[in-house]
């Protein structure tokens, strides 16, 4: 398996956890300028792209390969839950091959982003939903996501600040379509990752 990569901004252990995830034959071509992204990518074929494409030569390489190959295999990395499509979910799904990852991703993101599986619309919900609530996890202090259970454990210790975040975290929940329920306790347990 053949791998290009472009991430100016992963570190050198966040590498290393990707590649011990890839199967023993892979091949990582890592490059970090556009020119050396153009050129590598036309050299040679390649099974899976990860490309950051928050910033601007990430941006540009992403849109040469939609461009020029539609049909390649892209994994598009970010740090927080934005669409690297302008179009929309539903374009994207439609005209590419490609699916987002959230960093920092677990062993089991990149397993699956870079397995035979093609890219069907019901990961690409499952892969939304996960990045929504972990972009949510990391933003609101008071509350933590277990993912056992598929709830945010509110960290309150008293029963009168318990509500506090609440109303931030519902209505952002809200926006993205994500059916929830707040317990006695006040926690908010996620119902769609269970129905996907």
């Amino acid at each position: 398996m053949k791998i290009l990569l472009y991430d100016n901004s992963m570190d050198e252990d966040d590498l290393s956890a990707m590649i011990s995830n890839f199967p023993e034959d892979s091949v990582l071509k890592r490059v970090t300028t556009y020119e050396e992204c153009v050129k590598t990518y036309t050299q040679d074929e390649f099974d899976s792209i990860f490309i950051d494409f928050t910033d601007d030569t990430g941006s540009q390489f992403l849109s040469y390969i939609q461009e020029n190959n539609p049909n390649q295999k892209i994994v598009t990395l970010s740090d927080k839950v934005i669409c690297s499509e302008p179009r929309g979910c539903e374009y994207c799904i439609e005209h590419f091959n490609k699916i987002g990852l959230m960093k920092p991703f677990t062993d089991e993101d990149i397993l699956y982003a870079i397995s035979d599986v093609s890219f069907c619309q019901k990961f690409v919900k499952y892969g939304e939903l996960i990045n929504i609530v972990k972009d949510i996890d990391h933003r609101f202090d008071n509350f933590i996501f277990d993912s056992v259970t598929n709830t945010f454990i509110n960290k309150n210790d008293y029963l009168e600040n318990r509500e506090e975040g609440l109303d931030s975290i519902t209505s952002e929940l809200t926006l993205h379509n994500i059916e929830f329920e707040i317990d006695n306790n006040h926690n908010i347990v996620i119902l769609n990752l269970k129905e996907i």
